[in-house]
């Protein structure tokens, strides 16, 4: 079990959110080795990770968006990972992880039991979430409009907030009662 006490959102989480624009999406493999000291040190990177996804495809699709929307843009997800990859994505999760970051909590939800102890379903999972990640900060990379800072002082106050809430949580369930 996560002590989320311990867990906060500091300058080495930020520095890997920049990762990818500074060395590509294959930065992020070398955060493995950080993701596996314990639970709290993955903790931080997790949420930093969900937080700027969630970012990500709202910046994509907001406010407006449309099934067909999403499920085009997974394919072209999927035909620009063909050119450089022999591994593909699960039009399903994929389409469900945006969806339920826009809202849909039931499709976000669905996602649960196909990840949980899949191994492969959770690595497509991950795979979408840099991905979007990845071609939203291009983006705002290539708007020169100061897009990545904002994008990343968001993508940070949302996941602090998310760790908060968890940390608030936890010790609400770890009062005595009576």
């Amino acid at each position: 079990m996560i002590d989320w006490s311990v867990v906060e959102i500091g300058d080495e989480h930020i520095a890997a959110l920049r990762l990818p624009l500074q060395e590509g999406p294959e930065a992020w493999q070398r955060l493995q080795k950080e993701l596996t000291t314990s639970d709290q040190a993955a903790a931080g990177y997790v949420q930093m990770f969900h937080a700027a996804f969630y970012v990500a495809v709202r910046r994509k699709f907001a406010p407006r968006y449309s099934v067909h929307d999403v499920v085009r843009y997974v394919a072209e997800l999927r035909i620009e990972l063909k050119k450089y990859s022999d591994e593909d994505l699960s039009p399903r999760i994929a389409e469900n992880a945006i969806r339920g970051s826009l809202g849909e909590a039931t499709l976000q939800k669905e996602n649960n039991p196909l990840v949980d102890g899949d191994e492969k379903n959770l690595e497509h999972l991950m795979a979408v979430e840099l991905l979007v990640l990845f071609d939203v900060l291009l983006t705002e990379e290539k708007s020169g409009e100061g897009g990545v800072e904002d994008y990343v002082r968001e993508a940070t106050h949302l996941a602090r907030r998310w760790v908060s809430e968890r940390q608030n949580a936890q010790a609400k369930e770890q009062e005595p009662t009576g």
